[in-house]
Formats: C-alpha cells, structure tokens, sequence
C-alpha cells in the first residue's frame, strides 16, 4: 500500500494498535461500570505477549 517493508509495516501496525487499545481503556473505565475494562485489559496483555 505505502511500499513499506515488512518490518517497518509491523512496527506500525503494532504502534497503532496498542493506542488504540489504550483509548479504548480510558473510555471503558471513564464511562462504564468495572467489569467492561476487563476485556480491554485482556486485549492490552494478549497484544504484548
């Protein structure tokens, strides 16, 4: 698409997700009862590891 490299196209793939996993955080526990977090913070430590 943007003639990236592998590598480089993984690290920003990568980056952008875990933002927007953090935003998604920040609207959970800003906006919803507890238990809606949980899931986000699955997400958060299934995209790491």
């Amino acid at each position: 698409m943007l003639r990236f490299n592998n590598e480089t196209l993984i690290a920003c793939t990568f980056s952008g997700g875990m933002r927007n996993i953090s935003a998604g955080a920040v609207i959970a526990i800003h906006y919803f009862p507890a238990t809606v977090v949980l899931p986000v913070i699955c997400g958060m430590f299934f995209n790491k590891y």
